[in-house]
């Protein structure tokens, strides 16, 4: 009988914690999809300011990547990639101390293109501290056979 009350309550502590870690990743992803969705967002909105894609920035991030480089950023993207079609969550990647997010996304002048992020989770919130946005190309039929 001691037996079984011992092995219960363990499976039971195991379900815990095993919830309590889910939770925190979740809540993490959660804050992450957040700033991706919005920094995407303001690849073709006007409307979504540096001031509210940079609230998400690590300080070092913000230092290196001001107003003026996000304006530059957002010309590239119009003239390289066009109009932001739809962007779709892929990948979640998770590190110790960073978390890699990866949409993949359609443009008006790129059919597919590859948007990551880099969250660092040292910290209380994560924080993006890096971004890409790469083009994707097809490979041609007879090349993937």
């Amino acid at each position: 009988m001691k037996k079984l009350v011992v092995l219960i309550s363990l499976l039971a502590s195991m379900v815990i914690s095993s919830v309590a870690m889910a939770a925190g990743a979740a809540g993490d992803f959660a804050k992450e999809e957040a700033a991706a969705d919005l920094f995407i967002k303001g690849l073709s909105d006007s409307t979504v300011t540096y001031e509210q894609v940079a609230a998400n920035f690590t300080p070092a991030l913000k230092e290196n990547f001001t107003a003026e480089k996000y304006t530059e950023l957002l010309q590239q993207v119009k003239e390289k990639f066009g109009k932001n079609k739809e962007a779709k969550f892929a990948v979640l990647q998770r590190f110790d101390k960073a978390d890699r997010v990866i949409y993949i996304g359609s443009f008006s002048k790129e059919n597919l293109a590859q948007m990551v992020f880099v969250f660092d989770t040292a910290g209380r919130k994560p924080l993006m501290a890096d971004f890409a946005l790469v083009p994707v190309q097809e490979q041609a039929k007879e090349e993937a056979k």
